[in-house]
């Protein structure tokens, strides 16, 4: 017989506890933690997907946007003296928060027909913007 045969049957008999038996020998805890943390990364990916979602939706409308500029902008290469087609590409470039753009195109329509009231109103708005940064 060993020198801690004794002490061997002592801590069988008294079982301290382990740090590692708090969840594990739980089993109610162990699923509760389990479920909850199922419910939470289901959640989390749905908030992901919907806003992916929305992400691809709005970089959707933005290429549109993009793409309606270039016909303007093409069309103001064609006819330079267009106000209509000068204030379009402005409005545009405005949508897509390119304010600098967006000025010159308006400050254009107006100097081809200073009574152009639509870019006098499209200047007032991108000024309003910019103050507002």
């Amino acid at each position: 017989m060993s020198l801690l045969a004794p002490i061997r049957k002592w801590l069988k008999k008294n079982k301290f506890p382990r740090i590692f038996r708090t969840i594990t020998e739980r089993p109610f805890l162990l699923k509760t933690v389990s479920v909850l943390s199922l419910v939470i990364l289901v959640f989390l990916g749905a908030l992901l997907m919907d806003n992916l979602g929305r992400l691809l939706a709005l970089k959707s409308k933005r290429d549109v946007v993009e793409k309606d500029r270039a016909v303007w902008q093409s069309i103001i290469q064609n006819y330079p003296g267009y106000r209509d087609g000068y204030y379009q590409a402005g409005v545009l470039s405005y949508r897509l928060g390119e304010l600098h753009e967006a000025e010159d195109y308006a400050k254009k329509a107006e100097e081809i027909d200073p009574s152009f009231m639509p870019a006098a109103t499209l200047q007032a708005f991108i000024k309003l913007q910019k103050q507002s940064q």
